[in-house]
């Protein structure tokens, strides 16, 4: 009887080696460039991301500035509401003194400064030292 070998021969084995080596290798390079277009994916997203993040900071701070000009203008309106209630009451009070001061006495009213200036905008000693 003949032996035959167990291994084969080592001629077939290199060729599948090589055949193995080179898929693995193929393998490798085809992934690589797969990856290679997913990381540049992945990055020109990461920077349209980063671009949102940013226009959105910039918004609320647009929101903020917006904010506390609004409320600026709701002190000054109240500002200006509350100068007009007391320029109303220094019209009403010079009105009256007006009245009284014409109907009786020597026909002339008291001088009490310029009555064109309201009076929480006088000065407290106004026409003391004349």
């Amino acid at each position: 009887m003949s032996e035959t070998p167990l291994l084969p021969d080592t001629n077939t084995i290199a060729l599948w080696m090589l055949v193995a080596i080179t898929i693995v290798i193929a393998a490798k390079v085809i992934t690589g460039t797969m990856l290679g277009q997913k990381r540049k994916e992945i990055y020109k997203i990461r920077e349209k991301l980063f671009g949102i993040r940013q226009e959105l900071g910039h918004h609320q701070e647009r929101v903020k500035v917006a904010k506390d000009m609004i409320s600026f203008a709701v002190r000054q309106k109240q500002d200006l509401e509350h100068q007009i209630e007391i320029t109303k009451s220094d019209l009403k009070a010079l009105a009256a003194a007006d009245d009284d001061g014409g109907e009786g006495g020597d026909g002339e009213a008291p001088e009490r400064g310029d009555p064109t200036i309201p009076a929480h905008m006088r000065t407290r000693g106004e026409g003391l030292f004349e």
